[in-house]
């Protein structure tokens, strides 16, 4: 019985020992877990690109995130990894952002689903379908030096801004597309991008186009041959002068009494007298080889057209008001300078219009006409005064 005794002191012993060393080793373990960690070292993360069109903003996001699962970085630590993986533009824009929240905010304490908002907003805008599917047919040509492997990504990434899954009927889509390819009208195109994608379908398309065309050429048609313009002279300055048609200063040139008198003696000019003509003052030879002093009177020169004939004159078409009154033919000094100024001999005989004002005239000159098939030469004589043909 002793020995039993005995024994059973020294497993209780041995117990006792046990506990202490369990609860010994259960408080290191607390003391050890009460301690702060060190922090995880998570890799860096590439900026995005703002200036390169490489990666598309969805792309990079997309690769965020996987970046985020792969480091097991906690939600509420998404947003300052990726404000810390940004450029210095990016960031700055960011911080932009938060101020202009209401009420505005630090830009610690931006969501990261706001900072992806932004993102997107500014970097992957809306795009217009119907634009990006006639860049990606156009497109179509190889480039100099690109292998298979670049020419297929390159069509892999152009496919992604066309939303192809979208397209609900195939064949009015491709109708659609190949005519807008084809239309080579940069109006017809701008029209047809006005119209949202739709309701763009392959009639509406059609009906745009020659609408478009249509209006387009009414527009060319009436400038190309509207009426006619009125003309624009130009006006000189010239010095002011107190004289008269006389050369005297006593009266002025609208109560001269020479105003209706020709200069005999030195241009043959009507409205003033030799005394006062510019002409002599200039310098210039006077003229001196009117032969016949008879005046001629042309009935009618008026902007009525009574009768007009189709002449062709130097190889040109024009109108021409038929005067059975007339004594000679006469054109405006513009028909003259049309014909290429040809050379004018001086004037042999002075005019007179119906109502008896006088027709001034630079002179003649004969040109080679053709009227219903029969060649002649015609003498002309630019008039000063507004002669009616086209």
């Amino acid at each position: 019985m002793a020995e039993l005794g005995e024994l059973i002191k020294l497993f209780q012993r041995q117990m006792d020992s046990q506990r202490e060393q369990t609860e010994a080793l259960v408080a290191a373990i607390a003391k050890g877990l009460s301690k702060p960690m060190p922090a995880t070292s998570i890799p860096s993360f590439p900026p995005f690109d703002l200036t390169s069109a490489a990666e598309l903003w969805t792309d990079y996001l997309a690769r965020f995130h996987t970046f985020i699962g792969a480091n097991s970085v906690p939600e509420d630590k998404t947003a300052q990894v990726f404000l810390t993986s940004q450029s210095k533009v990016t960031y700055k824009l960011l911080c932009n952002l938060a101020s202009q929240q209401s009420p505005p905010k630090c830009i610690n304490d931006l969501t990261i689903n706001e900072i992806t908002d932004f993102m997107k907003n500014q970097f992957d805008p809306a795009r217009y379908i119907v634009r990006e599917r006639i860049k990606f047919w156009s497109e179509m040509q190889r480039k100099l030096g690109e292998t298979i492997h670049e020419l297929a990504a390159r069509i892999r990434q152009d496919a992604v801004t066309c939303d192809f899954p979208s397209i609900r009927d195939p064949l009015d889509e491709a109708m659609r597309t190949r005519f807008m390819c084809s239309v080579n009208n940069e109006a017809v195109l701008k029209a047809l991008f006005k119209v949202k994608d739709s309701e763009l379908t392959f009639a509406k398309a059609i009906s745009t186009a020659v609408e478009t065309e249509d209006a387009v050429g009414r527009v060319a048609k009436e400038t190309a041959y509207g009426a006619k313009q009125t003309p624009v002279h130009k006006i000189q300055a010239t010095k002011k002068s107190n004289e008269s048609q006389c050369g005297k200063t006593e009266h002025t040139s609208k109560d001269c009494p020479f105003i209706t008198s020709t200069c005999h003696g030195f241009c043959q000019k009507l409205g003033h007298i030799e005394s006062a003509c510019l002409q002599k003052r200039r310098g210039s030879q006077p003229v001196r080889n009117i032969t016949k002093r008879e005046i001629k009177m042309v009935n009618s020169i008026n902007t009525v057209p009574q009768l007009e004939q189709q002449v062709s004159i130097q190889g040109q078409d024009f109108i021409f008001e038929v005067d059975t009154g007339a004594a000679d033919n006469f054109c405006s000094r513009d028909f003259w300078v049309k014909l290429g100024k040809p050379s004018l001999k001086p004037p042999t005989c002075l005019y007179e219009v119906a109502n008896g004002q006088p027709l001034h005239t630079l002179g003649t000159f004969e040109a080679v006409t053709s009227l219903q098939e029969e060649i002649q030469r015609m003498k002309l004589s630019p008039s000063l005064s507004q002669i009616h043909h086209d």
